[in-house]
């Protein structure tokens, strides 16, 4: 039964991640050619808050700051004004926001007890 509860506390995790960095994905890509004002991406912006909520419910101290530095990155990308791609991947490559997110997911994973048992 621990077994159990611990695979699915790991696939229910993969998976909100997974749906967070693709939220945070969407929104970056946005944002080079957007700012705040438009409004189209006013739902997605909400939708990435509310996957921060559920983190914060479940996830461990590390993986919830990096994910609200990501949000807190993808808003100051709307408030610049739009750049090229080429601006947008100096500005990336200067700083990945995803890198310490997914590094905080990993760590977190590996330290979930019994995980090397279950999981090769």
């Amino acid at each position: 039964m621990r077994r159990d509860i611990l695979a699915k506390d790991v696939a229910n995790r993969e998976q909100l991640y997974s749906e967070f960095l693709k939220e945070v994905g969407n929104l970056y890509f946005d944002s080079v050619n957007r700012t705040l004002h438009d409004t189209s991406q006013q739902a997605s912006l909400i939708k990435m808050y509310s996957l921060i909520g559920r983190i914060r419910m479940i996830s461990s101290e590390a993986v919830l700051a990096s994910a609200e530095k990501l949000a807190e990155d993808i808003i100051e990308s709307y408030k610049r004004p739009p750049m090229s791609f080429q601006e947008f991947q100096k500005s990336w490559e200067a700083s990945n926001p995803w890198h310490e997110f997914t590094k905080a997911c990993r760590a977190e994973r590996q330290s979930m007890p019994g995980r090397l048992q279950f999981f090769p």
